[in-house]
């Protein structure tokens, strides 16, 4: 067996002082090289200690990410249920940080900064079936198990994307009814009702 050295173009990789970490074989659709123009390929990550993740396809870069923590373990796993693998980046103090393939983040911090990280589809007993875990070990010998960790999504939404995107929904339909003839103030205090006010009283809004 062969192995070739292929620099990326990246100041951090070329630094040999520097460890990472590298994942290969992710399934992620629609991930287009912008030099090629070409879907062909495999995409794979590379997370540096210095804080920075990258994703590459065809040799060249997709797109890099650089937080101020220092990355240690790097996963892939798909805990949305759309097909495609979520990158699951693991740093020493603890951060974790969830990216698809168009950079959008979910980031949370374990109790303690760990010294081991792994994520997968794991069994918790002879009876149970394989869920998506983040475990965790820390520096004060503890082994931290997050089971069954799914998301519907890790995008960011306002409610009216999530009432555009549902086409049974009539909320649009009925905000516009009950706001017809409401100026802008009162079009916030209707708002502000809806998420905050009791809604058995309400001759608050004479609706």
């Amino acid at each position: 067996m062969t192995v070739d050295y292929l620099p990326l173009a990246s100041g951090n990789v070329r630094n040999f002082s520097i460890s990472s970490e590298i994942i290969g074989n992710l399934s992620m659709k629609n991930i287009v090289n912008p030099e090629t123009n070409s879907e062909n390929g495999m995409p794979y990550a590379i997370a540096t200690l210095d804080g920075t993740l990258m994703l590459v396809k065809d040799e060249e870069i997709i797109w890099s990410v650089q937080v101020d923590q220092q990355l240690f373990a790097l996963s892939k796993m798909d805990i949305t249920g759309d097909g495609n693998d979520k990158l699951i980046i693991c740093s020493w103090e603890g951060h974790t940080y969830i990216l698809d393939q168009n950079q959008h983040i979910v980031r949370f911090q374990t109790e303690e900064p760990v010294s081991g990280f792994c994520a997968g589809n794991y069994w918790l007993g002879p009876q149970n079936t394989a869920v998506p875990c983040l475990i965790y070990v820390t520096f004060t010998k503890k082994i931290l198990v997050y089971y069954d960790v799914n998301f519907t999504d890790i995008t960011v939404k306002n409610l009216l994307q999530l009432i555009q995107e549902d086409p049974e929904s009539n909320v649009s339909e009925l905000f516009h009814e009950k706001t017809a003839n409401y100026d802008k103030k009162e079009i916030r205090k209707f708002i502000r009702w809806c998420c905050y006010g009791n809604h058995n009283l309400r001759s608050e809004l004479n609706c």
